[in-house]
């Protein structure tokens, strides 16, 4: 039997994922592509890799976080992970397009480990 706040969690959970335009419970993860020599310049491409999978075969890519502001709105934010360790300057040298509408994050987090790197929003998309 599902208790109250059980089915309130689950129903949250399912409108935030059709707000946001995901399908329930599938997290997206995206390889990211150089787009300079340098390698500085980074264009995300859409595949539905797993987590594992990605972890495994892609050098650099974001995946999708929800987070909760302090108004109690959700948004989405976009996680930088690395195959390979980073350092804190090496991470911070990426400039990174949208995957919805190709306009520069903005990182808004630190990084949670050499691999986990920093937490990135789109101004744009959160004007809308």
């Amino acid at each position: 039997m599902i208790s109250a706040q059980q089915l309130d969690l689950q129903e949250i959970s399912s409108t935030a994922c059709k707000h946001l335009n995901f399908e329930e419970g599938k997290i997206m993860n995206y390889p990211l592509m150089k787009m300079n020599k340098e390698g500085t310049l980074l264009r995300p491409q859409h595949t539905y890799y797993s987590d594992e999978y990605a972890q495994a075969m892609c050098d650099l890519h974001l995946s999708d976080v929800v987070i909760e502001d302090d108004k109690g709105k959700l948004k989405l934010r976009y996680r930088l992970h690395a195959k390979h360790p980073h350092t804190i300057e090496g991470a911070m040298a990426y400039s990174i397009l949208c995957p919805k509408c190709h306009h520069h994050l903005k990182q808004v987090g630190r990084s949670l480990s050499y691999h986990d790197l920093g937490l990135y929003a789109c101004p744009f998309c959160d004007k809308i």
